[in-house]
């Protein structure tokens, strides 16, 4: 039997005893790497269509498309877990032997953490505070008597949202999370999961670049979803905003290691261009979708890689020719997107942007404003541990009546099925103890950053500013209740992660 760190370092060190020298990597002569495990592959095939399927099936807003997830995600854990048997074909020490995955899973902190947020959602669903009750004049909670000192909910139909229905999403997540962090043992295999998401994310922002061109009515002009600002196949210009952003930051984080990797093996090419492409396109989605908190997170992220690299470029050690290249490549592209821009008459959309912020503070300052403050007043009365997972727009209600600007339109009340800030919406749900959990996690996933040297990783530095983005446009809008938003935030922490484990700083 072996550890999967004894493979690792073997593999490493063997990967280092047969680097070829430069002039054999130059011409593209170096020695293919040995195939990777059939379970990893397969793993990699189930966690990819994980990832692809997240932003098609509409965001994954509806249980079909969570309870598919889901199943993915299952399949996933299960194929990371079972046990490997290497031929020498295919070993990375040229012996054969069996792999043990499970010692890996139990090391893995946030399976503990994500294990016992699970098990706190889950407690707050067999302990109903109160119950959700309907009939044709309306809907109403009736009190329970939940035991006082373990965390409470309500319950309430799984269709509308209850604590099981966030389990569905927030397991599945957690399920791939581990999966990645146990199961890939190549960093061939981290990399090509990336540019899987990647390029599927490419995809579905030129089909909604098309949409916007041919001014569709219909989700993939096909699905009728009236009332929903949906940009390509997510229902809601801000998630889409948010999405593409992370697809963006991940095409930057692929061309950059590429880059560095071609320019340290002086190699003639590399598909480093190819993910700027990537990155443009997406670029200009968020630019028309109208998501003004997406474009403007955009743009500043934008304008602090180009300093970056300007910085990197002036300061590096490369030689003047280099340097004159390294100008000249983003030049081109930066007219590309110029051109590109015009073409799809960015522009207007740009203009619609800035209209709405004049026109439209209402509903969405305002407005906003005041659900925070109606959420945190919620969030107040039961800080501890909150009203339950799901319970936000069951319990909202009453404190939302105290603003009239939010509570009444007309004769109409309004309902407020979000509030519009995950942090206030996390904390008036799960509470303070609650929130410790994924506060741990992050805090890991920080911590281990920093001790792997982020700050000296370009590439990985990128994808962290990028996952930073996410958090920063959380604070306005709801983008940890959108499935295909959470579940590529989250595992892209365990992906950039695991890419720098296997891969040593240099």
């Amino acid at each position: 039997m072996h550890s999967l760190a004894s493979v690792v370092h073997s593999h490493s060190t063997a990967a280092s005893h047969h680097e070829p020298g430069a002039l054999r990597t130059f011409r593209g002569e170096a020695k293919s790497a040995r195939p990777s495990h059939p379970l990893e592959t397969t793993l990699l095939i189930v966690v990819a269509a994980y990832l692809c399927f997240l932003p098609w099936a509409l965001g994954t807003m509806y249980v079909w498309g969570q309870s598919i997830a889901f199943g993915l995600a299952v399949a996933g854990f299960a194929l990371s877990v079972m046990k490997r048997k290497y031929e020498a074909s295919i070993s990375p020490t040229g012996a054969s032997f069996n792999l043990i995955m499970w010692p890996r899973l139990v090391r893995f902190p946030v399976f503990w953490l994500g294990l016992g947020f699970l098990a706190y959602i889950a407690i707050g669903g067999f302990n109903p505070a109160y119950y959700y009750n309907s009939d044709i004049r309306g809907w109403w909670l009736t009190t329970g008597t939940p035991v006082k000192w373990l965390p409470a909910g309500i319950e309430a139909p799984f269709a509308g949202m209850n604590a099981w229905r966030v389990l569905l999403v927030y397991s599945g997540i957690w399920l791939l999370a581990c999966a990645i962090w146990v199961g890939f043992t190549r960093r061939s295999t981290v990399v090509t999961l990336l540019t899987i998401v990647v390029t599927n994310g490419t995809v579905l922002a030129v089909i909604g670049i098309l949409q916007r061109v041919t001014e569709a009515k219909k989700v993939l002009w096909c699905i009728s979803k009236p009332g929903l600002t949906f940009v390509s196949t997510l229902l809601y210009k801000n998630h889409a905003g948010a999405y593409f952003n992370l697809i963006v930051a991940a095409s930057c984080v692929l061309m950059a290691w590429h880059f560095l990797r071609a320019s340290r093996r002086m190699q003639r090419s590399s598909p480093a261009p190819i993910f700027a492409f990537c990155a443009i396109i997406g670029t200009l989605l968020v630019f028309l979708s109208n998501s003004r908190t997406a474009a403007i997170l955009l743009a500043g992220f934008i304008l602090m890689l180009a300093i970056g690299y300007l910085v990197w470029l002036l300061t590096g050690k490369s030689e003047a020719q280099n340097r004159i290249v390294g100008l000249l490549v983003p030049g081109c592209f930066a007219v590309l997107m110029i051109v590109a821009c015009q073409f799809l008459n960015v522009e207007n959309s740009l203009r619609r942007i800035e209209r709405l912020f004049k026109e439209d503070q209402v509903q969405s300052v305002e407005w906003r404003t005041l659900a925070r403050k109606a959420t945190f007043r919620m969030a107040e009365d039961n800080p501890v541990y909150g009203w339950g997972a799901g319970s936000f727009r069951h319990v909202f209600p009453a404190y939302q009546r105290d603003y009239p600007m939010i509570y009444q339109r007309g004769k109409r009340v309004l309902r407020w099925e979000y509030a519009h800030n995950d942090y206030a919406q996390g904390f008036a749900e799960l509470g303070v103890v609650g929130l410790l959990f994924p506060a741990s996690m992050l805090g890991y996933w920080m911590v281990s950053f920093i001790r792997r040297g982020v700050l000296w990783r370009i590439p990985m530095l990128i994808g962290v500013a990028g996952l930073g983005l996410t958090m920063v446009h959380s604070w306005v809008d709801f983008q940890a209740h959108n499935p295909a938003v959470l579940g590529t935030w989250c595992l892209l922490w365990v992906i950039y992660g695991r890419w720098m484990q296997l891969e040593p700083a240099e």
